[in-house]
């Protein structure tokens, strides 16, 4: 007797080229909303104080307990 799984189903491979498609179609589709006056505005960026910025500029990451500068330039 041969048993078949029913409930299992795979999801399939995203190649490069639907990836390219899905791309192409989410930046069209932006586009024209856009045109249409319909799209969101993009959200402000957050406001980060002096105090949680490292003397580089960048905002600081906490990572085991210390700081570390958010750009990868050296620890706080």
């Amino acid at each position: 007797m041969r048993h078949t799984s029913r409930s299992i189903r795979r999801t399939p491979k995203v190649t490069p080229e639907l990836a390219r498609h899905r791309a192409t179609r989410a930046e069209y589709l932006h586009a024209l909303a856009k045109l249409q006056g319909t799209a969101p505005e993009p959200p402000p960026e957050p406001v980060v104080s002096a105090s949680e910025r490292c003397h580089c500029g960048a905002p600081w990451l906490l990572s085991g307990g210390r700081k570390i500068c958010g750009w990868g330039l050296h620890d706080g």
